[in-house]
């Protein structure tokens, strides 16, 4: 628990703290502005006692709009929220309940990259062309955001508003995700934040079961065949811990079997995404070229691929860190380094001020990759948006390229050329080191 500090400052007080923070003198007032509180003043908030705390900028979520429009006339600096933190005030509670690092804090990282893999590998078969790099899709899922909530102990409202967050920021014509069905990854990951001890609410029977389930494979790092035995009241018919010991081929023919029959059904539910989920999980014992197969999912069980991710990962044997070129790797680096909420943040703006800006403008602050942006929902929680590539702008690339390689050809063949002909004229040909002597010219 963090004892956080409000300061309430009028839009004239807030000018005046904000020129002295630019000059490095960031430091919380000590006290609030004079008068009566306005819906337009802001909050300052940071931790009680720390001197190089970099206080938040807190207003009601009603007056954001209306604060970046303000700080586009009267400060200095664009985007705004790349050199300060912007929150909604009504969700300053959640600096306060900051959860210190857990051990199973990798165990939970490696869920998250998987489940952010397996949506962004749908999101891409989707497309005619796909991404020559992955990495940057992974970014973008919605598994990716909410999984860094999860992993930063957010409560149940702080989920629902980073949902909607990501959300609006898949608004842009082209984006990859801009058609996944949000309900299957939300009850995922709100059922993956109550196994790790944040408080969900009721979740329901289903969801129970396999918030139990995986809060003892969290705890021990990895799924053990004796652990399945919890998921008998979830069974179709199908025992998991003897399936887990199955033969490679009998593994994948019992999913097959299952999935066709959950279509026959059409049985959509809780159970019948995890089931599906982690069936494709036991069928490659953890490995992600199954993947592939996560296609039976798309367009009617789209909450499976999300569980498939997760399952998938917390396999002993799991090639979640390798698969992608090592896309997994990085990105479960990347959510074990946490960012302190009170120091400047790193990404390009924040998802209040990506919607008061234009794409086109909020591209241009860009810093992480071209075309494309990294917009902060929450403290440690991050989404990427792209601009779609223009296929002008690849020829473009393509005819560059083949333009540097031409002349490097050129280059070669002309110092070839110079070396033979050197070779002919004979003679020692290297240069002086000291002009010739001879009378200088008299000014």
């Amino acid at each position: 628990m963090t004892a956080v500090e409000r300061v309430r400052l009028n839009r004239e007080d807030f000018i005046d703290w904000l020129g002295k923070a630019l000059l490095g003198a960031a430091a919380l007032p000590r006290t609030s502005s004079a008068g009566s509180a306005k819906s337009t003043d802001v909050t300052l908030a940071a931790p009680s006692h720390e001197i190089e705390a970099w206080p938040i900028i807190c207003i009601a979520q009603a007056q954001m709009h209306d604060l970046f429009a303000f700080l586009s006339t009267y400060a200095k600096v664009r985007p705004f929220s790349a050199f300060f933190r912007v929150l909604p005030v009504e969700l300053i509670s959640v600096l306060e309940r900051r959860a210190a690092a857990s051990k199973n804090d990798l165990a939970l990282a490696k869920c998250v990259a998987g489940a952010a893999m397996a949506e962004a590998w749908i999101a891409s078969a989707r497309e005619s062309d796909r991404p020559k790099n992955v990495f940057p899709v992974l970014l973008a899922s919605l598994s990716s955001a909410l999984g860094q909530a999860v992993l930063a102990r957010y409560d149940q409202a702080a989920i629902d508003w980073i949902s909607a967050e990501w959300t609006e920021l898949r608004k842009q014509p082209g984006d990859p995700f801009g058609a996944q069905d949000l309900q299957g990854p939300n009850v995922a990951w709100r059922i993956v934040s109550s196994a790790v001890g944040t408080p969900a609410g009721d979740v329901g029977a289903d969801a129970s079961v396999i918030g139990r389930f995986l809060s003892n494979v969290l705890a021990a790092g990895a799924i053990r065949s004796h652990m399945l035995a919890q998921l008998a009241p979830l069974s179709v018919g199908v025992d998991f811990g003897t399936l887990l010991a199955a033969s490679r081929e009998e593994r994948i023919n019992r999913f097959n079997e299952v999935v066709l029959d959950l279509k026959r059904r059409s049985d959509r539910g809780l159970r019948s995404e995890f089931v599906g989920g982690l069936m494709l999980a036991i069928a490659g014992n953890g490995s992600f070229d199954q993947l592939r197969s996560a296609r039976e999912f798309d367009g009617w069980l789209d909450g499976a691929t999300t569980w498939f991710g997760i399952c998938a990962a917390l396999f002993e044997e799991s090639n979640v860190l390798s698969y992608g070129n090592s896309a997994g790797r990085r990105m479960v680096r990347d959510l074990l380094t946490r960012e302190d909420p009170f120091r400047p943040p790193h990404a390009d703006m924040n998802s209040s001020e990506y919607r008061f800006l234009d794409f086109n403008d909020a591209l241009q602050s860009s810093t992480h990759a071209p075309n494309a942006i990294d917009v902060e929902l929450l403290p440690n929680v991050m989404s990427r948006v792209s601009g779609a590539s223009s296929p002008d702008g690849d020829h473009q690339r393509d005819d560059v390229e083949m333009l540097l390689r031409n002349l490097d050809e050129a280059g070669y063949m002309i110092d070839r050329a110079r070396h033979m002909a050197m070779g002919f004229a004979g003679g020692e040909r290297q240069g002086s080191l000291y002009k010739p002597s001879g009378r200088r010219r008299s000014r």
